[in-house]
């Protein structure tokens, strides 16, 4: 995931986006049918995303959901407010 982070950058190229991550949600199931992740992990996203948009300008937050058995991962992208103005 952060070799993907790091391509995303195009680091070395001078070409990409601001990008920050991995934010990773990992699931664990405790009891059949049952699916939860760690508050901590939710806690370290929100902080991971708040400081990708602490500028104000467009940057993105690689955000994955991990189980035992598949993943998914996107990026967030986080837009400046008002259509480029900062507010």
């Amino acid at each position: 995931m952060t070799q993907l982070v790091e391509r995303l950058r195009g680091v070395g190229r001078g070409e990409g986006e601001r990008v920050s991550g991995p934010a990773l949600f990992v699931c664990r199931h405790h009891v059949f049918g049952v699916g939860t992740f760690a508050v901590d992990a939710v806690l370290a996203g929100d902080a991971l995303v708040a400081a990708a948009g602490e500028s104000g300008e467009p940057a993105g937050v690689l955000i994955g959901t991990i189980s035992s058995c598949h993943g998914a991962l996107n990026v967030l992208r986080i837009g400046a407010a008002g259509g480029g103005r900062r507010r």
